[in-house]
């Protein structure tokens, strides 16, 4: 298991499909935040994403 700390970044495909949940117990920063985005399959494109999705 992988900790999240202050700056992590945590990258989904999109369209990829996942059971379970992801418990955040730790929070980031000012100017460093625990980051969750969805990227587009090969494309460096990505979306940012707050809160609960």
């Amino acid at each position: 298991m992988t900790s999240l700390t202050a700056g992590s970044q945590i990258l989904f495909n999109r369209g990829d499909t996942f059971n379970g949940m992801i418990m955040a117990t730790k929070s980031g920063t000012a100017g460093n935040e625990i980051v969750f985005e969805v990227t587009e399959p090969q494309s460096a494109h990505c979306h940012r994403h707050q809160g609960r999705f």
